[in-house]
């Protein structure tokens, strides 16, 4: 078995203290520990591979890392490699062949590259486009391209659900109870606001769980991309207390697999209404198509900003006056929303007092033009011609 550091409860003041220590406790007694198995499996059935390679087979750490250096700070591929090669450097060098101390001194590593990521994410602004109800936090995304041989498209849109820690809420009710009452409230959401959705989404380690698989949606499979090596998996190891579940350690530790699998599922927007809408708002039920056309405006929009993003330090007064002016279909969307005024002057502002992009982010008027913004957008993708009614 793998060198692990002694089990320590963690006790912390605030939710969100603890779950800092979580992530660090995770880190060392999971996921580098299960790192080194991994590896070594890997190794005596005769496959090169180091403890940096095998670190990114487990977790999204290196890969989110280069994400954001690729699309916010846009760095051409190679020296992306050369940055990551150096990276994986580090990372190997402090593993050291598993030498006396190295959880610690490759969780440093982890830290510091940790550090570089929020640095590369700086600049950027908006809020969190996930909503949380209960345990649950959840975003409308276009149909993943898995749900094409089941009749819903990329073109469409699914609301994808996110199960946060159940320790964070503080109730002494079941988790199985506490599921049904926020899915209960989800289905009110989705008649309320996101009429347009096709499916309800997941990509859970719970859904290779015998009794959530009951809840009725369809498991589809593994998603092998890097980018899903991320809470899907780990939250496993974390009990209802928020403690480390030491006995699913121990079996992961043994074999270097996970005692789950994160799984993709789904189950139509009907289909989850039937189960899940609270009898009281049962009955009739005006659902929406989306409108054509409504991609391009996101696209146009998210153009804009980011070029706004890459030329804000050397852009003047004057200059953002300018670019307001300019003939662009994101500027004309906003003028029928009159929502440009509100974008212009914020941007104006922010210039006008020296502020950060990001800093601007933490601003309250930003916060009431995204509430603005995003009604907007909702409001855009329906199609009032092509709405349908179900019997819930």
């Amino acid at each position: 078995m793998s060198e692990t550091p002694t089990p320590q409860r963690i006790e912390a003041a605030t939710v969100a203290e603890h779950e800092k220590l979580l992530a660090q406790e995770l880190l060392k007694q999971v996921q580098l520990p299960g790192t080194k198995v991994r590896m070594e499996k890997a190794r005596a059935a005769g496959r090169e591979i180091s403890f940096a390679e095998a670190l990114e087979e487990m977790t999204n750490f290196l890969f989110r890392f280069r994400e954001s250096l690729k699309y916010n700070k846009k760095i051409d591929e190679l020296n992306l490699q050369l940055i990551m090669a150096e990276w994986h450097l580090k990372i190997n060098k402090a593993f050291d062949n598993g030498s006396d101390g190295w959880v610690d001194r490759v969780s440093k590593v982890i830290e510091g590259l940790n550090k570089k990521f929020l640095e590369s994410m700086e600049g950027l602004t908006g809020s969190d486009p996930r909503e949380k109800v209960g345990s649950i936090q959840f975003e409308t995304m276009p149909a993943r391209k898995e749900l094409e041989k089941f009749g819903i498209s990329q073109d469409d849109e699914t609301l994808e659900l996110h199960f946060e820690e159940f320790y964070r809420r503080g109730e002494k009710i079941s988790v199985g109870q506490s599921a049904l009452k926020d899915l209960s409230r989800v289905a009110e959401i989705i008649v309320d606001k996101f009429p347009y959705v096709k499916a309800v989404t997941g990509y859970l380690w719970l859904f290779d769980h015998p009794l959530v698989k009951q809840l009725g949606f369809q498991v589809i499979g593994p998603d092998e991309s890097r980018g899903s090596r991320g809470n899907s998996n780990w939250l496993q190891f974390v009990d209802r207390n928020g403690q480390i579940n030491q006995e699913r350690i121990n079996k992961f530790l043994e074999t270097g697999e996970f005692p789950m699998i994160a799984q993709l599922g789904f189950i139509p927007v009907v289909g989850f209404l039937k189960r899940f809408l609270p009898p009281e708002r049962r009955g009739t039920i005006t659902l929406q198509e989306l409108r054509k056309g409504r991609k391009k405006i996101e696209k146009d929009l998210q153009d804009f900003s980011q070029s706004i993003r890459e030329r804000w330090d050397k852009i003047s007064l004057d200059d953002l006056s300018l670019i307001f002016q300019e003939k662009n279909p994101a500027l004309d969307w906003l003028v029928e929303n009159d929502l440009k005024d509100d974008f212009f002057n914020i941007l104006f502002q922010t210039k006008k007092d020296g502020l950060s992009l990001r800093e601007v982010g933490a601003l309250e008027s930003v916060k009431n033009f995204d509430s603005k913004l995003k009604q907007a957008q909702a409001a855009y993708k329906i199609d009032p011609g092509k709405s349908y009614q179900v019997e819930i």
